[in-house]
């Protein structure tokens, strides 16, 4: 998952790099999947941008208590 990059645990490593592109390692991946499969990254982030925005609308990333 994206947190190794410093993403969200419920987002994959694509998808947070192609909302990172300005980071060396997110272009980096980029170019890699995009060896295997044009595209790959902006389309994982257009299938979970929704999720994101719910998580983060909720607040649901937040501890509790």
């Amino acid at each position: 998952n994206a947190t190794l990059f410093n993403g969200y645990a419920w987002e994959s490593v694509s998808s947070h790099a192609w909302r990172a592109q300005h980071r060396w390692w997110a272009r980096a991946i980029i170019w890699v999947t995009d060896l295997f499969q044009k595209d790959h990254c902006r389309r994982a982030n257009k299938r979970e941008q929704a999720v994101v925005d719910l998580v983060l609308k909720k607040k649901l990333h937040e501890r509790t208590q």
